[in-house]
């Protein structure tokens, strides 16, 4: 798709319109023979050529991004980057810029406002310069572009900067509410580095002038907070008296700024509530977020007794978010009519599309500390009722659950008016702590077998396990029982960016669940589903690695078993998988004492010492898990085993490298050293494979290092 002609009079103010149209034509050596005859010397062609690069590169994105009407990462950057106040690659004029800032802002497309706000923000930066890309090209360096000589020009181009923010922030236009959201973002950088305090000053004073205005508050107070002890006294002394004007006075707006996050997530310092100097935000953290949160509890008291800012408040109390769950327990304690105030909250939920009901969850809690009673009544009602119902598991988890929330549970998974991922909030903190083992496995067994259930009853699992071991309290086999039920009905989902996480947590519950012979059957089945999984090439078995290194922990001898199942070519996949374990992180057979391991080949010596030898960890590995020394290990298979040759074959599986950083010739030759210092005995069978092995590794050897030294020599570096 060609781009407009509005893109083309955007972009062409960073290079002279003649230049620019020539460029675009003009192949890399005619722009630099057409810079030599001009007799220009002043880097004019590596201008003009970053310019090219910049502006075709450009245009050919946003003509994809038109076609999709959506911005992307890369096109994005590529063009904030061009408005920094330094790295842009571009001289283009700050009037030019700010004449292209002010198309876009004025657009009535969309995705013109998104990108002047792109720009905005990357005016107003101060420190965080994301340049698309670098500024060397071989032996030569691009231009950075502009760069302020002094801290006077620094100031004038903020300056200039914020009037145009000033304008837009200060108007009623589409992107006026997204202007003012990237200036209390800036705010702080600005302060500290742009030079231009007065400027500041008047723009959030003006802004305020309103009514109250979160953001702006938030910005400042963060200023003071982390860079305060950086500032000079008068600069420090401003923003404190900027802070104060700009303190919300009323109870009303006392929530929106300390309670409240503001429309882009911004909100204080949890520790940092509004209330005490400079000196307090120093205290111990234990004691700043006691008082943070007795702070934010007695604006709720405030609240639920005065009807007008209660009724005011109540949208964004469900619509938004922020501390809602010490509010909430502040509007439980201090409620003269609990029960009404609980009936408000619930209709507002009812006529909020996708309310946030932290605020009820602390209220649950508050009121339990008056009246535990009423809170089982509200909490059957709620199970029973078209509001709540669907939010049933969340509210339960207010506070640890009991014999009831456990059959308000269960009624609730037989009712399926909550959706099953709502039960994952049963995974956090110790809210299952207290529930008895018999209980909390059926709970678990109820939600496993709703669709999706399995992986929210592994996670609640997985909690209660760590909950357990942190509190010193021995396993419940009730617990070791689910955890066995689930893992063995788990199943291995295609490759997804979660799998590494549900590995650790598989391999985390394996090592728990899995111990002793109710475990054994169990691991045995999780190897061949896996196995089965790779096979169908729906994941990767190195993303599996935690689990299945927690199954030779467990149960060395069933999984040794396990992976000689079926016939040569099941025995080969078996080998395949631990080797790109080992390849992509370490040997999961590393657990296996040798003894357990030379022990279960003289089961079935024959078949099983030459397998073990292509699956054991061999080597002394150092940091880089470059083979050093071979292990003991290895001269036990060799004189253990009946067919040494067999076993040989086996190991010399490990001789030729799986991955190399470097020189592939050289990995081989060390290969080679290590292999000359195994000791074989003088067995003639063995000698002769010995001797096949190493003709074989040195004709390695010299094949790459022929292929590297042609490689040197036919190389030539492009500068």
């Amino acid at each position: 798709m060609i781009p407009g002609k509005r893109y083309l009079r955007m972009l062409r103010p960073f290079c002279p319109r003649r230049r620019f149209l020539r460029l675009r034509t003009f192949s890399h050596a005619q722009v630099r023979t057409r810079c030599c005859a001009e007799g220009d010397t002043s880097g004019s062609y590596d201008r003009w050529l970053t310019m090219r690069t910049y502006s075709i590169a450009l245009l050919r994105k946003f003509g994809e991004v038109r076609q999709a009407r959506r911005i992307d990462g890369e096109a994005q950057r590529a063009f904030a980057s061009l408005f920094y106040i330094v790295f842009s690659g571009t001289r283009a004029p700050l009037a030019m810029r700010l004449n292209v800032l002010d198309g876009f802002l004025t657009s009535d497309d969309a995705l013109d406002q998104h990108l002047g706000i792109q720009a905005l923000e990357a005016m107003l930066e101060t420190d965080n310069f994301r340049p698309f890309s670098g500024f060397e090209f071989g032996t030569r360096s691009r231009d950075y572009g502009y760069q302020p000589k002094n801290g006077r020009e620094v100031g004038d181009w903020f300056e200039e900067v914020l009037k145009i923010t000033e304008r837009f922030a200060l108007g009623n236009l589409p992107v006026s509410e997204r202007v003012r959201r990237v200036f209390a973002r800036q705010f702080r950088g600005l302060w500290r580095d742009g030079g231009r305090l007065d400027v500041l000053e008047r723009l959030a004073q003006a802004l305020a002038a309103g009514g109250f205005w979160p953001d702006s508050w938030i910005a400042v107070r963060q200023a003071r907070q982390y860079d305060g002890e950086r500032l000079e006294p008068e600069s420090l002394r401003r923003l404190e008296a900027l802070e104060e004007f700009l303190r919300p006075k009323d109870l009303v707006n006392r929530v929106r700024g300390i309670v409240l996050r503001t429309r882009d997530g911004r909100s204080l310092d949890y520790t940092d509530t509004g209330s005490g100097d400079t000196e307090e935000l120093e205290e111990d953290a234990a004691k700043a977020l006691a008082r943070a949160q007795a702070s934010v509890e007695k604006l709720g008291r405030d609240v639920v007794v005065d009807a007008s800012a209660f009724a005011t408040l109540l949208p964004e109390l469900i619509g938004g978010g922020g501390r809602l769950s010490e509010f909430g327990r502040g509007l439980a304690l201090g409620a003269e009519d609990a029960r009404a105030t609980w009936q408000a909250l619930v209709a507002q939920v009812s006529s909020t599309d996708r309310p946030n009901i932290h605020v009820l969850h602390g209220f649950l809690r508050g009121l339990r500390e008056r009246n535990a009673d009423l809170v089982e009544a509200l909490l059957d009602a709620a199970l029973e009722g078209e509001v709540l119902a669907e939010w049933l598991p969340e509210l339960q988890t207010s506070f640890p659950i009991n014999e009831a929330g456990v059959a308000r549970l269960r009624k609730a998974l037989d009712l399926g008016r909550a959706p099953i991922d709502r039960f994952g909030s049963l995974s956090g903190g110790d809210v299952c702590a207290l529930i008895p083992g018999p209980q909390f496995r059926d709970l678990i067994s109820a939600i496993r077998v709703k669709p999706g259930g399995s992986p929210v009853a592994l996670d609640i699992l997985y909690m209660r396990l760590h909950s357990n071991t942190h509190a010193g309290e021995p396993l419940l086999p009730e617990m070791a029982e689910a955890g066995r039920t689930l893992l063995a009905q788990h199943k291995f989902v295609p490759r997804s960016h979660q799998a590494e996480n549900d590995d650790h947590m598989l391999g985390d519950i394996a090592r728990r669940c899995l111990v002793g012979m109710e475990g054994a059957p169990v691991a045995q089945k999780i190897w061949r589903d896996l196995k089965a999984a790779l096979h169908a090439s729906e994941l990767y078995s190195w993303e599996h690695d935690e689990l299945v290194q927690a199954l030779f922990v467990v149960q060395p001898e069933a999984m040794l078993d396990v992976l000689t199942e079926g016939d040569d070519d099941d025995r080969k996949a078996s080998i395949k998988i631990i080797d790109e374990i080992t390849q992509q992180r370490q040997n999961p057979l590393n657990s296996i004492a040798d003894d357990t391991l030379l022990a279960w080949c003289e089961v079935d010596s024959v078949t099983r010492y030459p397998f073990a030898a292509a699956i054991a960890p061999l080597f002394e590995s150092g940091a880089d898990k470059t083979p050093k020394e071979w292990r003991s290990l290895v001269k036990a298979l060799l004189e253990k085993a009946p067919e040494p040759v067999s076993v040989f074959r086996g190991i010399a599986h490990h001789l030729w490298p799986m991955s190399i950083e470097g020189s592939i010739a050289s990995a081989f030759e060390a290969r080679l050293h290590l292999l000359d210092k195994l000791e074989i005995g003088s067995d003639p069978a063995l000698l002769a494979v010995f001797r096949e092995t190493r003709v074989a590794l040195a004709e390695d050897v010299e094949k790459w290092r022929r292929s590297e030294l042609r490689e040197d020599r036919g190389s030539g570096r492009f500068e």
